[in-house]
């Protein structure tokens, strides 16, 4: 996957850090920076920083910024329904109905960085059933994002 150019606050521009977009502030939208800082990425999405350049920017938000290079992290971990979790398959992320924030598996079942409708390869399935409180039958697989 190739990389996209941004620009992040110097306390989390290192090499390996991951983030999600949530949102942009509202001062963003009239930035002339906001092309290369904001635009490339999209809210919602999972991103890791690869490379942080020498180059730096003063925001009026966040203060220093750095020019980086980040690529989406397209490679997780999810719950999918037993009988879909076949190495190779792909699937739509439908997305997850529940809502026990207090399950072990909620993170599984609600993945941070994934969007209904999002295209993935099934990599690995775990062949142990989860447990599920709304009486599911999920398994664990690592998914590729394509």
């Amino acid at each position: 996957m190739s990389s996209i150019v941004a620009l992040l606050p110097r306390t989390i521009a290192k090499e390996g850090f991951k983030f999600i977009l949530f949102s942009e502030a509202e001062s963003c939208a009239n930035c002339k920076l906001r092309k290369v800082c904001i635009e490339n990425l999209e809210i919602g999405r999972c991103y890791e920083v690869d490379q942080v350049r020498k180059k730096s920017f003063r925001c009026p938000v966040y203060g220093d910024m750095r020019v980086c290079k980040v690529k989406i992290v397209n490679e997780l971990f999810i719950s999918v329904p037993r009988n879909d979790a076949i190495e190779g398959m792909m699937i739509s992320y439908v997305g997850s109905r529940c809502q026990e924030v207090t399950c072990s598996n909620f993170d599984l079942c609600n993945p941070v960085g994934v969007k209904k409708g999002d295209e993935m390869r099934i990599v690995r399935v775990d062949k142990n059933k989860l447990s599920c409180k709304l009486g599911l039958d999920l398994v664990k697989c690592l998914v590729n994002i394509i």
